[in-house]
């Protein structure tokens, strides 16, 4: 019979094989394993199932985990304890080894509890779900972040803050619903224009606050005004989001009548009277009477912005001789709180932007029109140098015909420019921010266009380093992207930080020289890109078409003899189908590139790119590196739908080898920016010379599997992943890491820069 001593041993010799080549000391090892005396050998073998997973990331937690095993399987199955250490690894990544620890402490309350929807939901489970839903109501980009504990939930216009957890109901699905209520309920705000006027440098200029200042009653008036828009925005989503009003008239009489706002409150019944938006009053009051009149124009008109502001304003004196010292109204969960001055920040922040971005976006496009360039071009001789097109007249010009309500979304589309009495037409992407801008000024600056048209006449058709239309809003500082583990098969989240940095173009002879070096072979794949400009391919069974589809005819004609119906679909047609096509190059400019490498990658890019000239494709090159998880860079060297220049062949020249290879950052940054580009064919060509590897712990196993998850994440995201390596060894990971098929090994980097086009060619026909 195994001793207590020797059965101990046995444990640790198990326990220092899964933590090596890691040599924590005996004394701890023995003490955390002698709590694992009660449990039988099948929960033995679960509780050491997990140690991969928690102790590269914390032995203190490991530890921890392992003497309270026998605990945590009191409550829990060994099936579920795989789920239950995913959690407790997110809780610590998330506030520390003291959180996980109490997170421990009460398996029931802390995880069965929640699993069963007792005990709320967690806004960190359900973004993924719930981001999509947002930023569509929102026709671009935004964000769901938490709040403090105990803070209240406002939109900046920006994003939307939300509470970390709710446990309102007794239910996962209807806190769920909740959720999507406030973020409905936030985005109406916005979108009714409760904001529209807060477009000032400083809040405290704000109209809306001075109003509410010169109020008898400030935090009365406030809260009135809050209410008023409230209704605005529920008759809104009444109209525009049917569905989920319906199911939020289930939940609505648990949020009206519990509020802080108490039953005897003189106008308790304003917040109650939300649910259904039908209010009943005694009307021989004549408070009541004017609320019921402005809840009914608002009920009808709920277009009009002005109508809030003045109702709470005419309201105040009333309510306060009715009911002297009348406390505020205390807004519904889902109404959160009103922040001007958080909106007057974002706005600012927004609208220089915008402003930075349209001008060069707009620069670039007059830079590609003929006229524009033919004016330029008898300015040059005339050697003047103009601040645009002379004698302009700047002004936007939006199609007025349909109506301006607050339910038409395309009421203020921009349909052109004109510069020097000529109409100028706008092409998608920079419509949608020239309407952007509208929506937030009222019009487009006229020193806008006129800046634009400066930059295109200097010959500065180049687009913002920080970001494009397509690519969403231009980022400073840094973003946090999950990294996957396979050890415990969930996301560390928020665990890498990436940075954009700027990659200065260079002034070297090595673009001429690939120039020379392949004149040949750029001439020869111009002209075959040029013959891909639209492909062709025969349509059978047609009604109509350029000829007699042989096959069909016979069948149809021995349909007719036998007695059946015969088909008339017996044409062939020739369609012609346009490409429609968005590539990302992303290059690796780890260490590993230096030399002869790194030259022949720069040469490929170079041809490609030539080649590419022939063609309309949209695409974009961005280099990556980096050093740990808290320093990942990528390097723009094209944008999307910034046009091949001197400078991009410069930034080409400019590729030099750095640090690290940890691709799944970039990959998943790159998913990001594809969420704005719209086309039949979204590529993106992964192009390195080894295996993702970092100076920390990310090696291996664990960053080959990192990568193929970005990559699956790419993949459903409507992104084709293609990976083109020059490893020689890649042959016994590129298949796990990126699927079959999916990737190309090529033996010799100095076929590289012939093999690439015709590896494009072969992705994209």
């Amino acid at each position: 019979m195994q001793t207590a001593d020797s059965a101990v041993q046995s444990l640790s010799t198990r326990f220092y094989a899964l933590v090596n080549p890691s040599l924590p000391n005996e004394w701890e090892v023995d003490e955390a394993l002698c709590a694992l005396d009660s449990l039988d050998s099948t929960q033995i073998d679960a509780v050491f199932a997990q140690v991969p997973a928690i102790w590269p990331v914390s032995q203190s937690l490991c530890f921890s985990y392992i003497t309270a095993a026998a605990d945590i399987l009191s409550c829990l199955s060994s099936e579920e304890l795989p789920g239950w250490v995913q959690v407790l690894l997110d809780q610590y990544e998330s506030n520390g080894l003291r959180s996980a620890q109490r997170f421990m402490a009460d398996v029931e309350e802390h995880f069965l509890c929640r699993m069963r929807g007792e005990k709320g939901i967690r806004l960190s489970e359900i973004t993924s779900r719930l981001q999509p839903y947002a930023s569509a109501l929102a026709g671009h980009e935004m964000p769901l972040l938490p709040l403090p504990e105990g803070g209240s939930i406002y939109t900046d216009t920006s994003a939307i803050y939300l509470p970390e957890e709710l446990g309102i109901f007794a239910t996962e699905q209807k806190n769920f619903l909740l959720y999507k209520l406030i973020i409905s309920c936030q985005w109406g705000f916005i979108r009714a224009g409760t904001f529209a006027t807060a477009s000032l440098d400083k809040a405290e200029d704000h109209p809306m606050l001075a109003l509410f200042n010169n109020s008898s009653n400030p935090a009365l008036q406030r809260s009135l005004y809050h209410f008023f828009e409230t209704v605005r925005v529920f008759s809104l989503l009444e109209s525009e989001l049917p569905g989920l009003m319906r199911e939020a008239r289930l939940l609505m009489p648990t949020l009206a009548n519990p509020t802080a706002t108490s039953s005897n409150h003189p106008l308790a019944w304003l917040q109650q009277g939300l649910i259904h938006l039908e209010w009943q009053a005694d009307t021989d009051n004549a408070v009541n009477r004017m609320l019921m009149l402005r809840l009914q124009q608002l009920l009808d008109e709920p277009e009009k912005t002005g109508l809030s502001s003045s109702a709470a304003e005419e309201l105040v004196p009333l309510v306060e001789r009715r009911y002297p010292g009348c406390p505020p109204l205390s807004p519904l969960i889902m109404q959160g709180e009103l922040r001007w001055h958080e909106v007057a920040k974002a706005q600012h922040v927004r609208r220089e932007q915008r402003a930075e971005l349209f001008i060069s976006a707009l620069a670039a496009h007059l830079m590609q029109l003929p006229e524009f360039r033919a004016q330029k071009k008898e300015n040059e001789q005339q050697h003047f140098q103009p601040d645009g097109m002379q004698g302009q007249d700047s002004a936007v010009v939006r199609d007025q015909s349909k109506g301006a309500g607050l339910r038409d979304r395309d009421a203020e589309a921009v349909t052109f420019i004109r510069l020097d009495n000529q109409d100028i037409a706008l092409p998608e992407e920079l419509r949608q921010l020239a309407e952007a801008i509208h929506q937030d000024l009222g019009e487009i600056p006229a020193q806008y266009i006129s800046s634009a048209a400066g930059q295109a006449g200097d010959g500065v058709a180049v687009l913002l380093p920080g970001g494009q239309a397509d690519e969403g809003e231009a980022f400073h500082g840094q973003l946090c992207y999950d990294e996957w583990d396979f050890r415990r098969k969930g996301f560390r989240r928020n665990w890498c930080l990436l940075s954009e940095t700027t990659l200065p173009p260079v002034q070297t002879n090595f673009i001429a020289n690939t120039f020379e070096k392949y004149r040949g072979q750029i001439r020869k794949l111009r002209h075959q890109f040029e013959l891909m400009q639209t492909s062709e391919r025969f349509l059978r069974r047609q009604r109509e078409g350029n000829d007699i589809d042989v096959d069909a005819l016979v069948e149809s004609l021995a349909d007719s003899l036998a007695g059946r119906s015969a088909s008339e679909r017996v044409y062939v047609r020739l369609a012609r189908d346009e490409r429609d096509i968005a590539v990302y190059f992303l290059v690796d400019m780890s260490n590993s590139t230096e030399g002869w490498v790194g030259k022949v990658i720069k040469e490929a890019l170079v041809v490609l790119c030539e080649a590419l000239q022939a063609l309309n494709d949209r695409y974009g090159i961005y280099g990556f590196s980096g050093m740990r998880r808290l320093r990942c860079e990528l390097f723009p060297i094209k944008r999307m739908h910034e046009p091949y220049t001197d400078d991009v062949r410069q930034r080409i020249g400019a590729i030099g080898p750095k640090e690290y290879t940890r691709m799944a950052p970039a990959i998943r940054h790159m998913t990001h920016l594809f969420k704005g580009v719209e086309a039949k064919i979204r590529l993106l060509v992964l192009l390195t010379d080894g295996k993702p590897e970092d100076y920390d712990d990310y090696k291996g196993e664990y960053a080959i599997e990192d990568t193929r998850h970005a990559l699956l994440e790419a993949r459903a995201a409507g992104v084709h992943p293609f990976c083109i390596t020059v490893d020689r060894k890649g042959q016994e990971y590129m298949a796990h890491m990126c699927g079959e098929n999916q990737y190309i090994c090529i033996d010799s980097i100095k076929r590289l820069p012939d093999r690439i086009p015709q590896i494009y060619r072969s992705l994209t026909t």
